[in-house]
């Protein structure tokens, strides 16, 4: 599941470590034992579980700023962002921070799942560029 989580994504594999860890948690929370007939999570904790929150690994998403690091009118008031996982300690999000490189977490994030972001880390070709020459490498060879 985090390999699949890691290629669907199109993060760099240095991240394989949230990728497990966000696998283990969705696991926990969604599939279902039929000889209990509840989720791991109902077992441990006794109630069931809110998935409203859950969000795609590796969706692009914005980093708010606080308003007192806010020194100018014009300036920035979010950062972009990976989403990584969830915290383990309390209700926020783990996401990497493009513009200052660290994994931090923060409970003040807007989330864009729309589209995978094309440009993520290490990754120099972007999917549709891929897809675009591996179909054009396949009709050339199937018309010979």
């Amino acid at each position: 599941m985090a390999r699949t989580l890691l290629i669907e994504s199109i993060i760099s594999s240095r991240f394989w470590v949230e990728a497990i860890s966000i696998a283990c948690y969705i696991i926990d929370r969604v599939f279902f034992r039929p000889i209990l007939e509840k989720t791991p999570y109902e077992v441990y904790k006794g109630k069931k579980s809110n998935v409203s929150y859950l969000h795609i690994f590796g969706c692009k998403c914005f980093i708010l700023k606080n308003p007192i690091d806010l020194s100018g009118k014009f300036k920035e008031k979010s950062d972009k962002g990976i989403f990584l996982d969830y915290s383990i300690t309390s209700k926020a999000y783990r996401v990497f921070n493009k513009k200052t490189q660290p994994v931090e977490e923060s409970t003040n994030i807007k989330f864009e799942e729309t589209q995978p972001d094309q440009t993520q880390l290490g990754e120099s070709e972007p999917v549709s560029d891929f897809t675009k020459s591996t179909s054009s490498k396949e009709v050339q060879t199937s018309g010979k």
